[in-house]
């Protein structure tokens, strides 16, 4: 299985060693997001709402490292 594929199968399941799920799971951890310090970091907020995340998201592409349409929801 190549990493991309564990990696986005992680992330589906809700698997990927986020500080909340560490938390869920009985450790010891400050959940709060270490990039913005304003959430708990889950996956949805690490990927999605974290304010950190999404100004790098728009610096891709704004330099056209991933074409816009990728990250226009399209439901």
């Amino acid at each position: 299985m190549s990493k991309a594929i564990l990696f986005l199968w992680q992330l589906c399941h809700n698997a990927l060693p986020v500080k909340g799920v560490l938390l869920k799971r009985g450790f010891n951890v400050d959940p709060t997001c270490p990039l913005c310090l304003d959430d708990i970091e889950s996956s949805t907020h690490l990927f999605k709402d974290c304010m950190v995340t999404q100004k790098v998201w728009e610096y891709t592409t704004t330099h056209n490292w991933l074409p816009n349409s990728m990250l226009t929801p399209t439901y």
